[in-house]
């Protein structure tokens, strides 16, 4: 890798920056937190370069945090630092871009050699005052990012970890212990990959979401079936009275048309009307009464 071999830190794209890039949850309710920042302490779990790390503690009950990737990954995705989440509406990427209609997937590299110099380029891009060409910001929201997105920061994901010996049954601790005293989640929850999240593939919590929003659109998609289904059936029947009177008065104007013409001869008129019969029991008279008569 070029940044194993190269000293200047610049020339090499290393990534030195003074303030994180994260979200209001992450950040945490403590308005006089403290932050400690070490430049190029940890590579980016994604592209594999150093960066700078920030650490901190949201709350008072909360873990300390760090940040997990650098800004420029952080930019080509519109995500947090630290929860890989979508910096606007607070979802996974694999929600926003299934609900946007769009595809961020096969835009970054996933090759070491091509990885760093898509990054390097971007990197360079800002330094040349040029935006980066995501464009997140234009999307409008649909109805399903809306009903899915959080509006109010979420503090209770900042809690600390599970105790594993808690979970061996050897805490002797008590309540002093710093860790939380409950059984850990269990499932396809506790399979997650921080590589997973941030290119929006095979997410566990992603595919939840989707599953939830699924299942709430299929079923207002049935009940909007059902209400068109229903206005259609009114719709037909109002039409099937509407021909059915209309055959009817034909059918009256055409036996009143061939008596009228039957009496003639005889100087004699006379028309037939059966009004409130079918139309098979007026073809019936009709015939017998011509039967007759001849």
């Amino acid at each position: 890798m070029a940044h194993r071999i190269l000293r200047d830190h610049e020339a090499d794209g290393w990534e030195r920056s003074d303030f994180p890039i994260i979200c209001e949850s992450c950040l945490g309710d403590n308005p006089y937190v403290r932050m400690t920042k070490a430049n190029y302490d940890k590579e980016c779990k994604i592209c594999t370069r150093p960066f700078t790390v920030f650490r901190w503690r949201p709350g008072r009950d909360a873990r300390y945090k760090k940040t997990e990737i650098c800004q420029t990954c952080c930019k080509l995705k519109n995500v947090c630092q630290v929860c890989l989440l979508d910096l606007e509406y607070g979802l996974p990427v694999q929600v926003r871009d299934t609900a946007l209609n769009i595809s961020t997937h096969d835009s970054i590299p996933k090759s070491d050699v091509n990885r760093e110099y898509f990054a390097e380029e971007h990197d360079r891009k800002t330094r040349a005052g040029l935006d980066y060409e995501s464009s997140f910001g234009k999307m409008r929201p649909n109805d399903t990012i809306l009903k899915l997105q959080r509006t109010t920061p979420y503090y209770k994901r900042n809690r600390a970890h599970v105790c594993s010996f808690f979970i061996r049954g050897e805490c002797t601790r008590g309540a002093e212990c710093p860790y939380r005293h409950e059984m850990p989640e269990t499932g396809e929850l506790s399979q997650q990959n921080i590589k997973d999240r941030y290119y929006g593939v095979n997410d566990p919590v992603a595919m939840k979401l989707l599953g939830k929003a699924g299942a709430s659109s299929l079923s207002s998609e049935n009940d909007k079936l059902e209400k068109e289904n229903h206005e259609l059936r009114q719709e037909v029947a109002r039409l099937r009275a509407q021909l059915k009177y209309r055959s009817l008065r034909l059918a009256q104007e055409y036996m009143k048309r061939i008596a009228k013409n039957w009496n003639h001869g005889s100087g004699k008129e006379e028309i037939l009307c059966f009004k409130g019969l079918d139309l098979p029991t007026q073809y019936t008279s009709l015939r017998a009464v011509l039967t007759e008569k001849h």
